[in-house]
């Protein structure tokens, strides 16, 4: 039958596969990845459908999902989905405000709930006016609190209702979705403001799975790891493709332990944000210091093979003989232990969420490891480019993908028109209407597509800095060029309406702390260490030397170097690490002012230096 909606993915894909014999959900919590086999998922799907009914449910209804990805995400999502009942994704690093928001916004009746610590933040930020009316909570529910139920319950509460109902009902739901009917409603994670609820619907999702899978191969022979969070629609949207194509999925509950799940799920295939392929080169990099001179020069002399090999591709020109033979050997010297290191069969690698820094992309492709760079957003389903495997180019983010449009406005902003754009934001007709520009829908990114018709990105509208002179700059692909450099791990650029660029700068401190050991720099705690003037004028050389080619008005003049990585639990970063750059300029606005505060020139003070921060 033909796939119209996610239901007859769910229907054809996973619920089929349950002939090979039901089984009771199993748990096995104490893996560092989850996995269910495919008719135990469709076992529990059937039952958790039957228990929303139970509950009286009713189609259009909307239901929170709070949960890590884990195999009753999946469980939750298809089940809501066979009910009629928008799910509500949420990041389980939102605060309660974010949360009550949210709440405030969509009103939902139902919701699930990874564990008891989630439960109770939830309680707490809906209040008595806002809570949903039934919460299932995986692990044991709380005794006596009303409308909360375990999992186990609800499982075995929808069991006792299939009984009396039979299997055609459940089958006939799933064939009355219809294709315009809202599958989810996502909040954006807001870097400039509230967060507007993403209506998208079975047919917005699903064009983009059928899109992708004509430019990505994905195979029940494939093991995918999913890390990335599913509240976000990119690696819902891939979880979805591994399902069509009946892929064995993996979930990562703790996306932190991505780089150790690589060697224990030995995956081909996952999706992630740029910080994890820049982690994978560090890791490299890492690995690389510990072995010995030969062994390194060994290195050195394959990752310059793939370096000339992609030369030649962007050229269009074949590689020589001798390159040929150089990379034969290159592969058994250094490819094959970069790839053993990495779990040893990844084949199918994407990047999106936000830009890839070139020399990143470069660097792993030298290596053998292909990453392919895709743009997208959560109105867009997500995915709008995507960089074929065979016509790779590092620098895009590829071609638009079958039956998507990309035009540039007369402002250099990207505008995107396609099956896979949202429907609307939720009951805000007036953002809705904002979005579009002559059907056109305005993505807030500026970009550029060359002659072959790659798109690049190149900032974000509405983070233009305008400097006191007068010049536009965007700080988005400024940031990226100076975190391509190993000792740089986050960056917040500041400069509107100020007479220079500064920067707020995060170290890798891993490389740093083993650089200064290197160097013979004592210091007894990370402050001592960034105030160090070695220190500094290692970070002033690394910062001008990334920033060489770019305009005089485009450099940054001051920086400060910050104690702690940001993250989306401290507020500073977006759940896709994306700056939220007004967080970060009220956060930090006394050392901000401080850089502006320092005469500039001749004698002054080493930027970032105690006596630069005041």
């Amino acid at each position: 039958m033909t796939v119209r909606t996610l239901c007859d993915l769910f229907r054809d894909s996973v619920l089929d596969s349950r002939r090979a014999g039901a089984a009771a959900l199993a748990r096995n919590d104490g893996s560092i990845a989850l996995e269910l086999s495919t008719p135990e998922i469709a076992w529990a799907v059937e039952r958790l459908y039957h228990f929303w009914l139970q509950a009286g449910a009713r189609r259009g209804e909307r239901a929170l999902l709070w949960l890590p990805n884990r195999p009753e995400w999946a469980v939750a999502d298809f089940s809501l989905l066979a009910a009629g009942l928008p799910g509500v994704p949420l990041y389980l690093t939102l605060g309660p405000g974010e949360v009550r928001q949210i709440l405030a916004s969509c009103r939902p009746r139902f919701a699930v709930v990874g564990d008891e610590s989630i439960l109770d933040r939830l309680l707490e930020a809906a209040g008595a006016d806002l809570r949903p009316e039934t919460i299932v909570v995986l692990g044991d529910a709380s005794p006596g609190t009303a409308g909360v139920v375990s999992w186990e319950q609800a499982l075995r509460s929808g069991e006792e209702r299939r009984r009396r109902s039979g299997t055609q009902e459940f089958l006939g739901a799933l064939s009355a979705a219809r294709p315009d009917e809202p599958a989810t409603i996502i909040y954006t994670s807001g870097t400039t403001g509230a967060p507007k609820g993403v209506v998208l619907s079975h047919a917005n999702i699903l064009s983009n799975v059928l899109a992708c899978l004509q430019i990505i191969e994905v195979s029940g022979r494939d093991v995918a790891l999913s890390f990335l969070p599913l509240c976000h629609i990119y690696e819902r949207m891939l979880d979805y493709c591994y399902w069509l194509r009946r892929a064995r999925l993996v979930y990562l509950p703790d996306p932190r332990a991505a780089g150790d799940a690589l060697a224990r799920v030995a995956p081909t295939a996952l999706g992630a944000v740029p910080r994890f392929y820049e982690k994978l080169v560090l890791r490299v990099q890492t690995r690389v210091r510990e072995l010995s001179p030969a062994r390194r020069a060994i290195f050195a002399w394959g990752l310059a093979a793939g370096r000339e090999r992609l030369e030649c591709r962007r050229a269009g020109r074949p590689a020589s003989i001798g390159l040929r033979l150089r990379l034969a050997l290159a592969r058994l010297l250094v490819y094959r232990s970069v790839s053993r290191a990495l779990g040893g069969r990844l084949r199918l690698l994407i990047s999106g969420g936000a830009p890839l820094a070139r020399e990143t992309a470069d660097t792993l492709w030298a290596l053998d490891v292909h990453v392919l760079q895709g743009y997208g957003l959560t109105e867009t389903s997500p995915v709008v480019t995507l960089n074929p495997p065979d016509r790779n180019r590092n620098g895009t983010v590829g071609p638009p993908v079958p039956g998507t449009e990309v035009r540039i406005a007369a402002d250099g902003e990207v505008l995107v028109r396609g099956p896979g754009v949202l429907q609307g934001y939720y009951n805000d007709p007036e953002a809705t209407r904002a979005a579009f520009v002559d059907g056109w829908f305005a993505t807030g990114d500026m970009g550029q597509v060359d002659a072959d018709g790659y798109l690049v990105i190149t900032g974000r509208k509405k983070e233009l800095i305008a400097t006191a002179g007068g010049k536009k700059v965007a700080p988005a692909l400024l940031e990226k060029q100076l975190e391509g450099d190993p000792l740089i791990a986050q960056v917040a650029l500041i400069g509107d309406r100020r007479p220079f660029l500064s920067a707020l700068v995060v170290p890798e401190f891993q490389i740093l702390e083993r650089e200064a050991r290197e160097r013979g720099i004592a210091f007894a705690n990370r402050p001592a260490l960034l105030a160090h003037p070695a220190v500094q004028r290692l970070f002033e050389e690394r910062i001008a030397a990334r920033l060489a080619d770019r305009s005089s008005y485009e450099q940054v003049r001051r920086f400060t170097l910050m104690e702690r990585e940001w993250t989306p639990e401290s507020g500073e970063v977006t759940p896709t690490l994306k700056v939220r750059r007004r967080v970060v300029e009220e956060r930090y606005r006394e050392r901000i002012e401080s850089m502006y505060a320092q005469p500039v020139g001749p004698g002054a003070p080493a930027p970032g230096s105690p006596a630069a921060d005041g």
